[in-house]
């Protein structure tokens, strides 16, 4: 507490005075000091005023707003017995002979309070030298601290760091800001700070402070409480690449013309001092940022607005501006431009970033500015051309390492001490899947998996979907594309480096063929996830991506015990030696698919067979492009090895035959499509003739219809066909027929059977011959649950004169039934075949359907072909050629031309 406030208006001198184990004597003229010492306190006015500065290339000042600093106080040990007069020349005389105390508090600058003490614990003294102001004749006094020994300095030391801490006020930019204030109050307390010069007087202080840190560096210079020039500069690193920079604030009070006052301006720069840094020595992060080096093309920036500091607490409970995010003069973070190098070439991206200031922080502190960080800095979007990046960066490349990425998510880590960025999720896509599906590329997030970043390249994947459902991979429908004879169909949400696009569930691969693929997969129309029982292998997905070219993609399911099929399924027959083997190479040039399934058998119809097939090898082969075959590749198409036919169940009657009729020895038909491919094999059999009894055109047939859409493969039966039935005649009787059966893994899908029977008379004489037939037959189809039963009779006949002229008419009428629509139909059919020498006509009558019975329209209605005979329709073309052509003849004599 001020006891007593002593003035001297001649020099302007003014102290507040305060003293403790003393006592007043003389009647209040002087102090004396107790046996135990005494303690004298003066207490000057404010020796800072905290002026708002301004940027440097502002306009012209304004009114700028200012605070005073708090008061400061020297304080005084006064040995036993001592008297010192209570004037203001004893006060002045005893501060002059006593040593200053460590308890003294100077506040200067601003909220900056600061133990000055004499370097090496040397005693501190004041001296009071007087002056004349300048252009004035007042003089002012003043007292000068300095080292009782020569060559000793004064050191500065804050004592106060919750004075330090205060925040400034809002919008308020003082010389030495709270970030400089608390950085020094931490700073000195390791290491003091340098004073040339510390004078405290009634009209203010004035101060020439420098110190030197690791962290940071103050220079300072204030007259009568007014800064002239202040400079602090803070070391620390750019979150999250790490790179070490420099943060400088400058200070300098400068005249401005304008409104003939001298302001307070200030400059900001920000100053890379490590542009390039290598890849993190952290296993963790390093396996996050797949590029070797990072460097910052641009080394200083200027032209900074004020940082907002943020603040972090160490442990200790203080609050402490420890980074901030560097910020342009539009208002806007400054992007720093970057180039990440790779082995494919240089990335370049602007980016945000932050710097944070050096601290000396133990390891849980630096754990939590960690979390801190990540959560200030968040995640920085990055657009890049589509660039193929290697994201493992492994000793010994995998076929999947390079990917696809036209951009990325940036964000930070903390490992071994140092910051690192990363690469929290990347947008990125996988030609192979584009080029195999023929669709445009589509791009995906993904992101490194945790197993990947703790364990590196023996991780069962690297890259796992970052959001959304997973990804299809689906060859239903298009099963040309992968392989034929199989269509996959799956969906991943992981991407393997040794097999690329992988599902993955709970840290590893899935291994069930139920898990694994979709209901669309398929082997030669059989589910996959119910004829393949285990998954050693997943398929492999995988482009080598060429500089200026198309990739090479590469999807490959042939690795030796890639799969294990189930034994003793119904409808597909797996052995111990059944192997599948899909391969397929896709380029620019062209496209190479090549499957091959070994060793096994099909039981057709699956639940009551009637036929087993057994083959040796069947392989797919369809190429595109001018790349030709290689030296012994199969040929394109299907080619079948080793098939050999069973009879079974209700047909193993014809087991004897069966065994008679090497059917995988007779030469196969194969027939492609763009749907598929059928091999047929046709075993014909030998007229039979016994008297007036003929039997030809037997002909029996096995086929297998495979189908590149998906449809489960399909056996077929026959005996004769619709084209080519058989013929058995009995003297002037005769007819024919044939049999025809379709049937796949569900059972029998289609049944076709004709029996045709009648009479046929033909006569011959030397100019003439002709014949007559009269025939009647029926033909039943079943189809997919259809039923169609057609019976019909055919009479017709033909005369031929010297081979000049030959007359041919056939009539025929049917009658239909058909389940789908559940009606009956009639049709006429009239045909009339008519040669005269290099000339002839054929004239054909139908009559179209007639609905008799059933189905949605009226029964009888009469078909528009009959319109050619109505008044006012249409004539029918060949109509009219027979009009024309029976024109040409005299007309026949009338009866009445004959009498």
């Amino acid at each position: 507490m001020i006891r007593a406030l002593v003035a001297r208006p001649a020099d302007h001198l003014l102290l507040g005075v305060e003293w403790s184990g003393m006592t007043v004597t003389g009647g209040g003229a002087a102090l004396v000091a107790d046996p135990g010492g005494g303690v004298l306190t003066l207490w000057f006015p404010p020796q800072h005023l905290a002026e708002e500065t301004i940027a440097e290339t502002a306009g012209a000042a304004g009114r700028r707003r200012a605070r005073l600093s708090g008061s400061s106080a020297l304080r005084f040990v006064v040995p036993a017995g001592n008297r010192v007069e209570l004037t203001v020349e004893g006060l002045v005389r005893a501060a002059g002979e006593l040593a200053v105390d460590a308890g003294s508090v100077v506040e200067l600058p601003w909220r900056l309070k600061v133990r000055p003490q004499a370097q090496g614990g040397h005693p501190l003294r004041a001296g009071h030298p007087v002056g004349t102001i300048p252009d004035e004749t007042n003089p002012l006094w003043r007292t000068r601290l300095h080292a009782s020994e020569p060559g000793s300095g004064v050191e500065l030391v804050v004592v106060d760091k919750r004075a330090a801490g205060i925040g400034d006020p809002p919008d308020f930019v003082p010389a030495l800001d709270r970030f400089a204030r608390q950085s020094l109050a931490e700073l000195t307390g390791k290491a003091p700070a340098r004073s040339r010069l510390l004078e405290l007087s009634a009209l203010g202080g004035s101060l020439v402070a420098s110190g030197r840190w690791p962290e940071a560096e103050w220079d300072h210079s204030a007259v009568l409480g007014r800064d002239m020039s202040v400079r602090f500069l803070a070391r620390g690193y750019l979150y999250p690449f790490g790179h070490r920079a420099i943060y400088e604030k400058s200070v300098v009070r400068a005249f401005d013309a304008a409104e003939q006052v001298a302001v307070l301006r200030h400059a900001y720069q920000l100053t890379v001092v490590e542009p390039v840094r290598g890849r993190s020595q952290d296993p963790a992060i390093r396996r996050r940022f797949p590029f070797d080096e990072v460097e910052i093309s641009r080394t200083v920036f200027t032209e900074l607005e004020h940082p907002d500091w943020q603040s972090f607490d160490a442990g200790d409970g203080q609050r402490r501006d420890t980074y901030f995010r560097p910020m342009a003069s539009a208002g806007q973070p400054l992007l720093f431009p970057v180039v990440c190098h790779a082995p494919n070439g240089p990335v370049r991206l602007e980016v945000p970033l932050v710097f944070v200031a050096d601290r000396s922080l133990d390891t849980a502190a630096t754990s939590r500015l960690a979390e801190e960080l990540g959560r200030f800095y968040g995640r920085v979007t990055v657009a890049i051309p589509p660039t193929p990046l290697d994201l493992v960066r492994a000793p010994k490349a995998a076929p999947a390492d390079v990917h696809l990425v036209r951009g990325f998510t940036l964000g930070g880590r903390l490992g071994h001490a140092e910051p690192g960025a990363v690469l929290e999720e990347l947008e990125m896509t996988l030609p192979a899947l584009g080029r195999l599906l023929d669709q445009a590329d589509a791009y995906h997030p993904f992101r490194y998996t945790d197993a990947f970043a703790e364990q590196g390249e023996s991780a069962y994947a690297m890259l796992e979907l970052a959001a959304g459902e997973a990804i299809p991979i689906d060859f239903a429908g298009r099963a040309e594309r992968s392989g034929g004879l199989a269509a996959l169909a799956y969906r991943f949400n992981a991407i393997s480096r040794n097999y690329g696009p992988v599902k993955a569930d709970a840290g590893a691969l899935v291994s069930t063929a139920a898990d694994l693929f979709d209901d669309g997969a398929g082997l030669l129309g059989y589910p996959l996830h119910e004829i393949i029982e285990q998954i050693d292998v997943p398929p492999m997905i995988t482009s080598e991506m060429r500089p200026g070219r198309g990739p090479v993609v590469t999807m490959s399911w042939s690795q030796p015990g890639a799969v294990t099929f189930r034994k003793n399924l119904p409808g597909f027959v797996a052995k111990d030696t059944t192997r599948l083997e899909l391969n397929v190479v896709a380029s620019d040039t062209g496209t190479s698919v090549t499957c091959t399934l070994h060793d096994f058998g099909l039981r057709l119809p699956t639940s009551n067979p009637l036929l087993e097939l057994s083959f040796a090898k069947v392989t797919y082969v369809r190429r595109t492009g001018p790349e030709p075959p290689g030296q012994g590749a199969p040929p394109d198409g299907l080619t079948v090895e080793g098939l050999g036919a069973k009879l079974l169940g209700s047909l193993k009657l014809l087991e004897e035959l069966g065994d008679n009729v090497a059917i995988g020895d007779a030469g196969p038909k194969i027939t492609p499509s763009t749907s598929g491919v059928a091999v047929d094999y046709a075993l014909p059999l030998h007229a039979v003739t016994c008297g007036v009894f003929v039997m030809r055109n037997m002909l029996f047939r096995a086929g297998v219809e495979v189908s590149f859409t998906g449809a489960p493969p399909e056996v077929v039966l026959g005996f004769a066909s619709r084209t080519n039935p058989f013929v058995l005649t009995v003297m002037a009787f005769g007819g024919g027929g044939y049999l025809e059966l379709a049937a796949n893994q569900d059972g029998l899908r289609r049944l076709e059977a004709a029996l045709e029977f009648g009479a046929l008379v033909a006569v011959e004489f030397y100019v003439a011959r002709g014949e007559a037939h009269i025939l009647g037959g029926v033909r039943f189809v079943w189809d997919s649950g259809e039923l169609e039963v057609s019976g019909y009779l055919r009479i017709g006949g033909t005369l031929d004169v010297l081979g000049l002229v030959s007359v041919s008419v056939e009539l025929r009428l049917e009658l239909t039934y058909r389940s789908a629509t559940n009606d009956l139909v009639g049709r006429a059919t009239v045909v009339l075949e008519i040669e005269v020498l290099f000339w002839s006509e054929r004239v054909e009558l139908d009559s179209g359907e007639w609905r008799l019975v059933g189905g949605d329209a009226p029964a009888l209605t009469r078909p528009t072909a009959f319109a050619a005979f109505t008044a006012d329709g249409d004539h029918d073309p060949g109509l009219e050629n027979w009009r024309r052509y029976r024109s040409r003849f005299a007309p026949a004599p009338s009866k009445e031309d004959s009498q």
